[in-house]
């Protein structure tokens, strides 16, 4: 379930962060206990902490500005953002739209299905009322549940133009009954449009039941190629100039996978070079041993969940088996998917 709030101001994040947790608590009959943001100031006031303090609620603060230490948080903003630039470039809005086409995403999204709930969409799970076919679970004098956005003005995501303030409306300036040129004129409109943007189904099951999708599949298993793979080769060489060993390396060339057919998922978090250096410093100043570690063929030992083949090696074709391939079972350098294969074996 995703909520989006429009503010002008930064100084407006605490006011809006306690009606939204006092919102969620009345909605769920769950209490709010660990709070997931990021190291930038609004979020590190003297007036947050003590709210935290007061209800118990745990503060969890990740670097600034390192979206892969808040792996779903991140992926989420990106869907949004993407999905709003695609709305504005369809329908050639302009930029002081950008908050109310952000407002138009959170809807649409919380009534599409996901690969994690399947069978059910993100409002129907959180209000526990099943969606009518126009997207709208509220009867007569129902009370507003539903996790979507909460206009103010402008909005903050990622640097983007923020809108004015102006709402959408479907009279233009100089005219009564109109639309503005490009603006989807009922909310079935807008959500058609912005469900345009992104057709691709969300699961397996779901590209399975369609028979466009399975016709797809079908061809793109008759065409489906092993990959290739090629010999590098390094003389590694000693301080004194002289040849310490000959290092070779077999490569996959990851460039001919295709994503949700050779990989899904490829994800994995690294660690940044401001916090090497962090640790370095305070080694130092503590007089404290630093001990380097070399994994020899670590990217080698991570399991392939994917089904993936490669060609034999040059040099090591069987003979009277030209044709075969090899089925990979852990990672070999140069997929896409190796360094996530590699973090989540460790």
């Amino acid at each position: 379930m995703i909520w989006v709030v429009l503010i002008k101001l930064e100084y407006e994040v605490f006011a809006e962060f306690k009606k939204f947790k006092v919102k969620v608590e009345n909605q769920s009959g769950q209490r709010l206990k660990i709070f997931i943001t990021s190291g930038e100031g609004e979020f590190n006031s003297g007036e947050f902490k003590k709210l935290c303090e007061e209800n118990g609620i745990e503060h969890e603060v990740i670097v600034p500005y390192t979206p892969k230490n808040n792996d779903l948080d991140g992926r989420r903003n990106s869907t949004v953002v993407d999905m709003t630039r695609s709305l504005l470039k369809e329908k050639n809005l302009p930029h002081i739209f950008w908050g109310e086409v952000v407002a138009t995403t959170n809807y649409v999204l919380n009534r599409c299905l996901t690969k994690k709930l399947k069978e059910i969409v993100p409002l129907e799970k959180w209000t526990r009322r099943k969606q009518s076919s126009d997207g709208d679970s509220k009867s007569e004098g129902d009370s507003d549940s539903e996790g979507d956005s909460d206009s103010k003005g402008d909005s903050e995501s990622d640097g983007n133009p923020a809108s004015n303030g102006n709402p959408i409306s479907k009279g233009g300036p100089d005219s009564e009954g109109g639309t503005f040129e490009g603006v989807p004129g009922s909310e079935g409109e807008i959500i058609q449009c912005a469900m345009m943007m992104d057709v691709q189904p969300v699961s397996i099951v779901e590209a399975l039941k369609k028979k466009v999708w399975l016709e797809a599949m079908k061809e793109e298993l008759k065409n489906k190629k092993a990959i290739t793979v090629r010999w590098v080769s390094k003389m590694k060489l000693n301080p004194y100039g002289s040849i310490l060993k000959h290092k070779t390396r077999l490569i996959a060339r990851g460039f001919l996978q295709k994503s949700g057919l050779d990989y899904i998922e490829v994800f994995a978090p690294l660690a940044r070079h401001e916090t090497i250096k962090l640790v370095i410093v305070i080694a130092a100043n503590r007089n404290w041993p630093l001990i380097h570690l070399y994994v020899k063929f670590d990217f080698l030992n991570g399991p392939l969940e994917e089904e993936i083949h490669v060609l034999q090696p040059p040099g090591f074709v069987m003979e009277s088996k030209e044709g075969t391939v090899y089925k990979l079972h852990k990672a070999l350098y140069g997929l896409k998917q190796v360094p996530r294969a590699c973090n989540m074996k460790i």
